[in-house]
């Protein structure tokens, strides 16, 4: 047995450069946010913001789904959704909110520039107030109404990355 003490992040770290952040909004699942660092480490993102409302990123199941993942990639935890709104803002980042029934295409999002990637709870998706200010954006899929949310955002990041491997 180890005690370890986590990271300390910041929100500029987490946005920092040309980011390509995750953010949880409202996630309850830790394996579905376990998931989805692993997901972010493996794609490039620039970091993960858990959102109030979301689970703890140091719950035990969301450790073993990360992978480790927990401790490399930059996140802050219990962040109120009104700083990262302001945060997006300051830097110019577009926001992409994962939606069943989003405008666009993840393939037809441009996500080159400063961006983030908004996933919401399983069972109620993006909230309002962040679906306001952010591009819906879509999976399609046939025979299925959506995806979990943890393999939307890895879909997801896969095409920001390819994009981002293009564009260089």
């Amino acid at each position: 047995m180890a005690l370890v003490r986590p990271p300390h992040w910041t929100l500029e770290q987490v946005l920092r450069g040309q980011a390509l952040a995750v953010v949880l909004d409202g996630l309850q699942d830790p394996g579905n946010a376990g998931a989805i660092l692993r997901a972010a480490e493996a794609f490039g993102a620039s970091g993960v913001a858990f959102l109030k409302g979301s689970v703890n990123p140091y719950n035990p199941k969301c450790l073993r789904a990360s992978a480790g993942s927990v401790f490399r990639v930059p996140l802050v935890a219990a962040l109120d959704p009104r700083l990262l709104l302001a945060a997006a803002e300051q830097r110019t980042l577009d926001l992409f909110a994962l939606m069943p029934q989003g405008g666009r295409e993840a393939g037809e999002a441009n996500f080159t520039r400063k961006c983030a990637i908004i996933v919401g709870s399983e069972g109620h998706g993006v909230s309002d107030r962040l679906r306001a200010r952010a591009l819906g954006i879509r999976i399609p899929t046939t025979g299925v109404e959506s995806l979990n949310a943890a393999l939307a955002a890895g879909i997801t990041l896969y095409v920001a990355r390819k994009q981002r491997m293009v564009a260089a």
